[in-house]
């Protein structure tokens, strides 16, 4: 996961600069993928949280009235 800093400069170096992935991730010390991720991207994202179950859960009926 990028900030949106890091993904305002790779989006001016790859619109206005016209940069390869390769050359961006050099610029940046990113990994190629992760350029290449993020390249086609109009927008910044936030990566979206999982809600996951608590292992408390099956225990919480006990705990409520306490």
């Amino acid at each position: 996961m990028i900030s949106y800093s890091v993904f305002c400069q790779l989006r001016e170096l790859a619109d206005q600069k016209h940069l390869t992935i390769a050359q961006i991730a050099a610029e940046l010390a990113l990994h190629p993928k992760t350029v290449a991720q993020w390249v086609p991207r109009p927008s910044y994202q936030r990566r979206r949280s999982t809600k996951r179950p608590s292992k408390l859960d099956p225990f919480k009926a006990h705990f409520v009235g306490v």
